[in-house]
């Protein structure tokens, strides 16, 4: 990782900074990170696998990884194999561009292929016992558990269907007929009998999901989801929040009815009991269902701690943390282009013009300062090679943007002048969960407004192994920001920690630094109790000069 900043002209800059960006990569390894947060009840890490079928994935599921060109499993993939086959509650947190869709799709296809299998071959035996079991409907005797996913928006729904639905695709026939995909946020094809629901919290609420069928539900971009989990007086109005009680009620009723925490080892509950007792009780209750969140962020600090949150609501969730969440990823390197009001969308243009081949993704706070940058690059580049994708948009129209976006070049191959897609230019919609493969350099020609923002923004390349570009302009109103954001980076620490979801950049960068100078002045007052000097005197010879 490289952090540059400069206070040159726009002009200049771009001369200076992206015409050698163009020629080497530089990666400036920043030594041991500090792991200031330890993860709550971490798993061990799994035995290395070298390959999914090390791993111990179902054979009927490597043709497809096969065909993508994946061979060899994620740390993030490892981790959550082992983590989903257990059953249990999971917090999976790994860096953006880690393949962490595949980490919890992998395992859950697993699962039910083998639970299929395990199916079938029950009721064969059945069939040879009881020719009447012959007359019933196949898809009851095998009928498969369901797999509710759930995202923050419909973008991110199409792209977690066409990652099942490509591994669906390459098992068996009879295996396709038994296993299926559906979102549930298309007007048209919406199929909730399908094995796997993809959907948003409010659309599913809405049609009314039944949760008895339900075996896992995951909560992909989890933080994104909980945000406005806050308010107490609030809060069971929530889709999400009604959502995961509608769950947690059905897996009671199942342990009632099953007897496992029936008659008077009910009474209470498990909230009634304290220490093991209390655990042993709340995994007998809520056994029959799996919550996994999944995320590359998980604020921990501020007004919106959604860690704490989490940990109330999954209290025996098993927690895997990479060690690159909430902090830059080394493949990256960043650059800070200081520049005045009127060289902005210059700027803009020599970055495009100037930085590396490949795909551009440009990042604007607001739908108006995204059509200006729109506007700056749509000249620079060649008809049809720029788009501008924010929420306003018709969702088929989004999809189609990013469906062109997806079939542009990767990184290493220079497009300009033919025709394809190179430059989007997006809100933050763009940020959370869509995997850009091959996108070469990140652009923010608006400085994001919160340090997960700018997490997801810049994890927008690097991605799948690959290095990137993140170039970052800014005013002098943003200084203070840039400052805060250079430090960190240069030093490997935590981004996500420079200030709360809720406090503006600008007042956690002023409390950390008036943090720092109450420090000093504690150190000087130790300093004049040693030398007998009155505490505080050579502050007020300062302020008296």
């Amino acid at each position: 990782m490289r952090a540059v900043g400069t206070s040159h002209g726009a002009l200049i800059f771009a001369a200076r900074w992206f015409a050698p960006l163009m020629m080497r990569r530089v990666v400036v390894d920043c030594g041991a990170l500090r792991a200031r947060h330890a993860a709550p009840r971490a798993c061990a890490a799994p035995a290395t696998a070298n390959s999914f079928r090390e791993l111990g994935l179902s054979p009927l599921l490597l043709p497809a990884l096969s065909a993508a060109g994946i061979e060899q499993p994620t740390d993030v993939q490892r981790s959550a194999f082992a983590a989903v086959l257990s059953g249990g509650d999971a917090v999976l947190l790994s860096e953006t561009g880690s393949g962490k869709t595949l980490a919890y799709a992998l395992p859950i296809l697993h699962r039910l292929l083998d639970r299929g299998a395990r199916i079938e071959e029950a009721a064969e035996i059945e069939e040879a016992k009881d020719e009447a079991a012959v007359e019933r409907p196949r898809r009851l005797r095998g009928q498969a558990d369901q797999v509710l996913v759930l995202v923050p928006n419909r973008d991110l729904c199409a792209q977690v269907l066409s990652v099942f639905a490509g591994l669906l695709a390459s098992l068996p026939a009879d295996e396709r007929r038994r296993l299926s995909a559906s979102s549930l946020v298309s007007e048209t094809d919406a199929d909730t009998d399908a094995t796997i629901l993809i959907s948003t919290p409010a659309v599913a609420l809405n049609i009314g999901l039944g949760p008895e069928r339900l075996r896992t539900v995951v909560l992909d971009e989890a933080d994104a989801l909980l945000a406005g989990s806050f308010k107490p007086a609030a809060r069971s109005t929530y889709p999400i929040e009604q959502l995961i009680s509608l769950v947690k009620r059905s897996a009671k009723e199942e342990a009632l009815s099953s007897g496992g925490e029936g008659g008077g080892g009910w009474k209470g509950g498990p909230r009634g009991r304290h220490g093991a007792e209390a655990r042993a009780a709340r995994h007998r209750v809520y056994a029959s269902k799996q919550f996994l969140l999944v995320g590359a962020t998980m604020p921990n600090a501020g007004t919106r701690n959604i860690e704490e949150h989490v940990k109330r609501l999954f209290p025996l969730a098993r927690w895997h943390r990479a060690a690159q969440v909430h902090r830059n990823k080394h493949e990256i390197s960043h650059y800070f282009i200081k520049v005045d009001a009127a060289q902005r969308g210059e700027a803009l243009r020599q970055a495009v013009r100037h930085g590396p081949a490949g795909r551009v993704l440009v990042f604007a706070n607001t739908l108006q300062t995204a059509k200006e940058a729109f506007e700056e690059v749509a000249g620079e580049v060649g008809p049809g090679e720029a788009a501008l994708f924010h929420a306003e948009l018709a969702v088929p129209q989004r999809g189609l943007l990013l469906q062109r976006f997806g079939e542009g070049s990767i990184a290493d191959e220079p497009i300009v002048g033919d025709g394809r897609l190179r430059v989007l230019v997006c809100t933050g919609l763009a940020a959370r969960g869509l995997d850009f493969v091959g996108v070469a350099h990140v652009v923010q020609f608006d400085v994001a407004t919160n340090a997960v923002e700018f997490i997801h923004r810049v994890g927008r390349t690097a991605r799948a192994g690959r290095s990137g570009v993140s170039t970052t302009l800014y005013t002098e109103d943003r200084s203070h920001l840039v400052e805060g954001l250079r430090d960190a980076l240069t030093a490997g620490e935590e981004v996500e920690h420079l200030f709360s979801r809720k406090r503006s950049f600008k007042l956690g960068i002023k409390k950390r630094a008036r943090r720092a100078q109450e420090e000093e002045e504690e150190k000087e007052e130790e300093e004049e109790e040693e030398e007998g000097e009155p505490r505080g005197a050579r502050r007020a010879w300062r302020r008296d000069e």
